[in-house]
Order: C-alpha cells, then structure tokens, then sequence
C-alpha cells in the first residue's frame, strides 16, 4: 500500500458532518443530493464554508455529474478478496490439473486426434482461475480470467499491503 503524507491523512477541520463531507469530496470528487440535503440541514443557522457554496452552486446548476462506471474497490477490502481468491486458485488448480492430465492422456491413446477441440487445449490454470470468478463473481464482475490472474500476481509480489513483524501484530510476534 502506498504511503499517505500525514497532511492528508488528517480529516479537515469543521463540525463533523463538514469534516466528513469535505473528505468524501476530496477523495470522491462527487457528493450526492442527499448528502448535500443532509448537510444543508445539519449546518442550518450557520453560514456554509466557501468550498461547498461553489460545489453547491454546481451542483444546482448542473454541472457535477455522478462518475460513471463501478465504485473503485478500497484496497484493503481488494487484500481480503485476492487472498480468498488465492486460496480457492490453488484448490480448484489441484482438481484441474489432475482432469486435464486425465483427458490428455486419453486423447493421445485414442486414434482421433484430428478431432480434438479447442477447449480441450486449455490449461488447468486458466480453468481455475476461472473458477474462481464464478465462485466470487459478486466481489471481481465481470473480470476475464487473464485479468485475476495479473491481479493475483501482482498481489503475491507484495503490491498490497501485508503485516510485517513487530507492527502490533500477535500472530507475527508468536515465535
């Protein structure tokens, strides 16, 4: 995970409701009509702080528009997914392997190689991987196996964050 500056680690100063909402905005870059509702109703009495008079005012003037496409996955959330993934990976790579091995052994004893299929030239991994899709589709959509398998390789390689020793951790302290 990359390292974040203490500056913007800091929720921005304001009553809390303020606060938060200009930390959404900031990571977010968009506010909906409710939240924009409940912050006007919360901050009732009280003069609006300069940034949310000018995304107000753009917003009633139509000029904000709700991002378009999925919701980025938080990366932690992304850790836990891949590490899951991993695991069913190389259960469901085990099977797969054994069936592949099995239906290449049979086509090469039986006299009709001529015959042979495209699907029956598939490796066990991209079997598995897609495996794996189907058993997490609400967490990857509608991914291609190609692109869970450079996901998990790049989460093997340490991309995401992991716990180290002696950052709090008792599993880790345990010797």
């Amino acid at each position: 995970m990359a390292k974040v500056p203490f500056s913007e680690q800091v929720v921005p100063s304001g009553p809390p409701p303020l606060g938060r909402a200009e930390l959404l905005l900031q990571r977010r870059g968009f506010l909906s009509g409710d939240q924009l509702a409940d912050l006007i109703e919360a901050s009732a009495g009280q003069t609006l702080p300069p940034w949310l008079t000018e995304y107000l005012a753009r917003h009633l003037r139509g000029k904000i528009k709700r991002p378009k496409g999925r919701r980025p996955t938080p990366e932690a959330a992304l850790d836990f997914d891949l590490c899951r993934a991993n695991g069913l990976y190389y259960q469901a790579l085990s099977r797969y392997q054994t069936q592949v091995r099995e239906r290449r052994s049979a086509a090469a004893k039986s006299r009709h190689r001529s015959r042979q299929h495209d699907h029956d030239n598939v490796s066990a991994s991209q079997l598995a991987y897609e495996h794996v899709l189907r058993a997490m589709r609400k967490q990857f959509g509608n991914i291609d196996w190609t692109t869970l398998r450079n996901q998990l390789a790049e989460w093997r390689s340490g991309k995401f964050f992991h716990a180290e020793p002696d950052d709090g951790d008792d599993v880790f302290d345990r010797n």
